[in-house]
């Protein structure tokens, strides 16, 4: 009786992993990333820039621009998703390009942060509108629903918009930012 080779077993082995994973990942990319794009490209102002897809979820890097209502966008952004990950969870992280409204949310986001945790939720419009006057911003909104604070602010050509979830766990909160 002939006794198997050790090079042959494991040189068998690396072929058949490299086939099964190659067609993972033709699946992943065909099944589930081209129809996400696919779907929010019929998205209006929402740039997709990424899509990770695990076995259980799928994040989804976009940039969002020049939108009346932030919170709808995002609300038909995430219903959107949901029907096109096919079961999977989704998790959308949205992107701004660099911009100098950042330093106006890294200098005032404590207000409205502390005012989101104590849930006096009346303060934050108040205290966002105080941006617009103080840095001459042609827009500094604040919306809020169930689960999530969008915040928009726009001065010529620059727009920032930020979504942060609140009332869950920290842990939870940073991987839906």
């Amino acid at each position: 009786m002939k006794r198997t080779r050790p090079i042959v077993v494991l040189v068998s082995l690396l072929a058949t992993f490299a086939v099964l994973l190659a067609g993972w990942l033709g699946y992943e990319a065909v099944a589930v990333e081209e129809p996400i794009r696919q779907a929010l490209a019929d998205v209006p102002h929402v740039d997709v820039t990424g899509v990770e897809v695990t076995p259980s979820a799928v994040v989804v890097r976009v940039r969002i621009d020049q939108v009346a209502n932030v919170a709808r966008t995002f609300r038909e952004l995430d219903e959107t998703l949901k029907e096109a990950a096919k079961g999977r969870d989704v998790l959308i992280r949205v992107e701004n390009k660099p911009s100098p409204l950042e330093e106006i949310w890294f200098r005032e986001s404590f207000a409205v942060l502390e005012a989101l945790e104590k849930g006096e939720y009346t303060r934050i419009p108040t205290i966002t509108s105080s941006w617009k006057v103080r840095y001459r911003l042609d827009r500094s909104d604040a919306f809020l629903d169930e689960t999530r604070l969008y915040v928009a602010l726009k001065r010529g050509n620059e727009e920032l918009v930020l979504v942060i979830p609140y009332g869950d766990p920290p842990e939870r909160r940073e991987a839906g930012t």
